[in-house]
């Protein structure tokens, strides 16, 4: 099956790497590429800058896919954490997109990358939306559970990002004006 590598990810994305991943790499990197990815714990790293230190050291992809603990955009709300990496483009990521097609559109907030907004009025069918994208990618973590009271589900920006780009839409075919 074909897979989603980090580089197809939004240039905004932020990333947390395993502590004893990132000393390793910081041994092997110059001062001044030092200075570009400083982690304290907790905070995230650019995916971009980590990405262009990568080719440049020669270190894989997947070496550093392996070493991520969680990714989000960089102002969106929405962690995913223990991600699944690369991305299996599989019947589940087909329904994902469904999904978005049949019963959502794509929000787009200021200063923001464009997000995919599912609305279903039934929990369960929710609660399975959910199950598909965290089997997808990766454990969600939202600050509440809103969805079960507003009846739609925001995916997170980074997601939404790699299910757009990957069939070639635009966020602007998705847009509340424009959908269903």
């Amino acid at each position: 099956m074909e897979t989603i590598s980090l580089d197809a990810f939004h240039a905004n994305t932020s990333i947390l790497l395993k502590e004893d991943f990132l000393k390793e790499l910081r041994r092997k990197i110059s001062r001044q590429d030092r200075l570009a990815i400083k982690q304290r714990s907790g905070i995230l790293l650019n995916l971009n800058k980590i990405l262009e230190i990568s080719r440049k050291y020669n270190i894989e992809i997947n070496e550093i896919e392996r070493n991520i603990l969680s990714y989000r955009t960089t102002r969106g709300r929405v962690t995913v954490k223990e991600p699944i990496l690369p991305i299996l483009v599989s019947p589940l990521f087909d329904m994902l997109i469904i999904h978005a097609i049949a019963d959502g559109h794509c929000t787009k907030i200021e200063g923001r990358i464009p997000a995919f907004v599912y609305t279903q009025n039934k929990n369960e069918i929710l609660d399975l939306c959910i199950k598909k994208i965290e089997k997808t990618f990766g454990k969600l973590e939202y600050h509440n559970n809103y969805f079960y009271k507003t009846k739609r589900l925001y995916f997170p920006s980074s997601i939404s990002y790699v299910l757009y780009t990957h069939y070639g839409m635009k966020p602007e075919d998705f847009m509340e004006d424009n959908a269903k």
